[in-house]
């Protein structure tokens, strides 16, 4: 299972990799991000988008 999901999210990112390097980088240039500056990041990046954690609604 644990190996299913790394592959998900290892498809996803190589999917998507320079959306996610402008926002890695961001990260670097800064030292941190606040939730609401990664909201703007990824409003930013049109073909990210973020993602409820449906486990966590079920708890």
């Amino acid at each position: 299972m644990l190996a299913e999901q790394f592959a998900r999210a290892k498809k996803i990112v190589e999917g998507q990799r320079q959306e996610v390097e402008c926002v890695a980088g961001t990260l670097v240039a800064k030292g941190s991000l606040s939730a609401e500056e990664v909201r703007v990041l990824v409003e930013q990046q049109p073909r990210l988008k973020l993602v409820d954690e449906p486990a966590k609604k079920g708890r």
